[in-house]
């Protein structure tokens, strides 16, 4: 069991991870102790650990260290088509093992390999993680990245969706490489870490230090919540000037997000960009990023993507690049090039393929092929339907899934009165006609929204449905997402140009229903990416966050799950179909 450091000190141990003894492999050493909420006084050595000093040949020749990274695969190991199956890790493990090769023969080199986070939730391969059918349950990120020989990652969000002692259980199982973050709090600790604010890799004889932070934004609210995120500058600010002096090379592995000017994902405090900015000079020398899904640095290092004198990196999402980048050690560190490569375009590692990827996509395959039941012959619960047509008016898919929001909320004993589902919390449809399967439904809903419901009172109902009217997408324009929702069955009303008319609750006028409080159940990312269409459109957000709400404890796709069984599949008697609950006039 491990002994916590007191407040302020940091025990810098030699890390399981690390091999025992071959020459050139990386030797791994980890930080224990709080760094997210105290200023780091000091950092105790183990006298076992065996860690160096610096190395004597970085004052007489250069050393070359070079990075490869990767984030937010969200689980995107691999591609399943209809029709296809297309390898992706496998290509990025096959110019791992190259590079690893290529360096052998150079004492003046070294490799390391990262990465950004978001590795537990948003793919196919999710589906092993509960999988009690086939075989143990298996976090096929982590087994496949210990396999390639990845060096670290950070945690992202999405890591945290389920819970620390979930993410615990599948990364002590599969994991053979230090899980960093130093700025997530364990409010339960189990004895041993599990994850560490730090790291130190030795390649080479070349002492690399590792900051890991990540975002308290997009946080999944849940009911019984095991960990806590502090401010990433104030963790980053407590340890690096204490760790600076036991590395050569110091990085920050972030899951923040380029800039609080990103679009694509919310930030909460700086981004890596703000974070630079706000750094002493020559407190770190280089950011290796994640959150926002954005391409750095394709073509190579922009001049926009250093800030204070700090490189920015990230390789932007689902696995269709891998950054490689350069440093260059004469004696102190130089980022000397960085670009991205295009995965799609690398060669599949056909022997890692066959050894570590196949077993588990037949097993996934195996799980996917489950049927849940029958589907209404309705076509516009189509995955065509729903990517173009699905925020244009009444749908049979937002009908059927809204239903089964508010049905789920009163089967655990959280009534409500009815539901709304913002049109981008689902990512695909259902086979009209067919039969859907389980992965079928996971395309459908391949993250983990989760269920909350607020309070609204007639007023703010009204102003609610004349906002979606806004956001309904006009025939003749661009579809951009605008957050347009759908309501389960309890609510009819009709959009006329841009407004909401003739609005029912439960079959009473809603001018009649004022006086009194009623329970919506929406997702808790509604409305989150309709933010720069609200910008550019200069739309006021209806302030619902502001209303009062609390987690339902629900995730959606369980509570569709739910529902579907309940149904015996997706039924017109369900909701699946257009029963006029919303009309739409010029």
């Amino acid at each position: 069991m491990n002994v916590t450091p007191p407040s302020g000190v940091l025990r810098l141990v030699r890390s399981p991870f690390s091999p025992a003894t071959p020459a050139g492999e990386t030797a791994c050493y980890v930080l224990q102790g709080n760094a997210a909420e105290a200023v780091v006084r000091e950092i105790v050595v183990d006298p076992e650990s065996g860690f160096p000093g610096r190395p004597a040949h970085l004052d007489a020749q250069p050393f070359r260290l070079e990075i490869l990274h990767f984030n937010d695969l969200h689980g995107n190991l691999a591609c399943f088509g209809q029709e296809h199956y297309e390898a992706v890790f496998s290509r990025l493990a096959g110019l791992i093992r190259r590079r690893r090769r290529q360096l052998a023969g150079e004492p003046g080199a070294g490799l390391l390999v990262l990465g950004g986070g978001d590795d537990l939730v948003g793919g196919l391969f999710e589906l092993l993680q509960d999988d009690q059918v086939t075989d143990t349950p298996v976090h096929a990120a982590y087994r496949l990245y210990t396999a390639a020989g990845v060096d670290a990652v950070t945690l992202g969000n999405h890591d945290l969706d389920r819970g620390l002692r979930y993410l615990e259980a599948r990364q002590r199982a599969e994991a053979r490489f230090p899980v960093l973050s130093a700025n997530l709090i364990d409010l339960n600790p189990p004895g041993e870490d599990f994850f560490y604010p730090a790291a130190i890799l030795v390649t080479r004889g070349v002492r690399v230090g590792l900051v890991g932070l990540t975002t308290p934004g997009e946080r999944i609210p849940q009911k019984r919540v095991d960990f806590r995120l502090t401010d990433q500058a104030a963790a980053a600010r407590h340890i690096l000037p204490a760790l600076r002096p036991w590395c050569d090379v110091l990085l920050l592995l972030t899951h923040l997000g380029d800039s609080v000017a990103s679009s694509s994902a919310v930030l909460v405090g700086p981004g890596d960009c703000e974070l630079a900015a706000q750094l002493p000079p020559g407190s770190v020398d280089l950011i290796v990023g994640a959150h926002t899904h954005q391409a750095l640095n394709e073509g190579g290092l922009s001049a926009r993507n250093v800030v204070n004198g700090v490189p920015v990196l990230q390789a932007g999402a689902y696995g269709r690049f891998i950054g490689e980048a350069t440093l260059h050690l004469a004696p102190r560190p130089v980022l000397t090039s960085a670009r991205l490569w295009p995965v799609a375009g690398l060669p599949v590692d056909e022997k890692f393929e066959a050894q570590h990827v196949r077993p588990l996509s037949r097993r996934l395959a195996r799980l996917a092929a489950q049927e849940l039941g029958p589907v209404a012959p309705e076509p516009s619960l189509s995955t065509p339907s729903q990517r173009n047509a699905f925020a244009g008016g009444e749908s049979a898919l937002g009908n059927f899934v809204a239903d089964a929001m508010a049905a789920c909320c009163r089967a655990a004993g959280c009534p409500v009165d009815f539901a709304a589902l913002d049109s981008s919390a689902l990512h695909a449809g259902f086979p009209p006609g067919g039969t859907l399967t389980l992965g079928d439904l996971f395309q459908a809903v391949p993250f983990m929204d989760q269920i909350l419901v607020c309070q609204v009172d007639a007023v703010q109902l009204a102003a609610l449905l004349e906002d979606n009217a806004r956001r309904l997408d006009p025939p003749a324009e661009p579809h951009v997402e605008r957050g347009f929702a759908h309501f389960s069955r309890e609510i009819r009303y009709t959009i006329q140009g841009t407004h909401a008319r003739e609005i029912t609750l439960g079959g009473e006028p809603l001018d009649a229903l004022s006086g009194r409080m009623y329970s919506l159940a929406l997702t808790n990312l509604f409305h989150h990416f309709a933010r720069p269409w609200e910008e550019a459109a200069g739309v006021r957000p209806l302030p619902w966050q502001g209303f009062p709400w609390q987690p339902s404890g629900i995730r959606l796709r369980d509570g569709l799950l739910a529902y579907i069984r309940e149904q015996h599949g997706v039924p017109a008697a369900g909701g699946a179909r257009l029963d006029g609950r919303l009309k739409v006039v010029p």
